[in-house]
């Protein structure tokens, strides 16, 4: 049923800024780990008042598929940051892989 209703889902605002700048890191990338509140912060481009919380955008990086740990310290997610420069090869090759599937 979830593959059916694929192509009517609607991305929250947080899982498409997320898609712009981070991804799941591939084998030999430099991995970060983020919380939440960081991944939040780097999202809001250091703006006050942006209407994304920590939990919702946690919830968004569960849904993605980014590995996450827990320490004492709270949760981190390993994530990839992807450079300013290659944002929009990066958003293309994404969408070229989902029009690929589709077909």
């Amino acid at each position: 049923m979830e593959l059916l209703n694929a192509p009517f889902r609607l991305e929250s605002d947080e899982e498409q800024l997320i898609r712009t700048r981070l991804r799941p890191p591939c084998k030999g990338d430099p991995v970060k780990l983020m919380n939440a509140a960081t991944i939040c912060q780097l999202l809001n481009g250091g703006h006050i008042g942006h209407p994304l919380s920590s939990r919702k955008v946690a919830a968004a990086m569960r849904k993605l598929g980014f590995p996450d740990c827990h320490t004492r310290r709270g949760t981190f997610f390993r994530v990839f940051e992807i450079p300013y420069g290659s944002i929009q090869s990066a958003l293309a090759a994404e969408v070229s892989e989902e029009e690929s599937v589709t077909e």
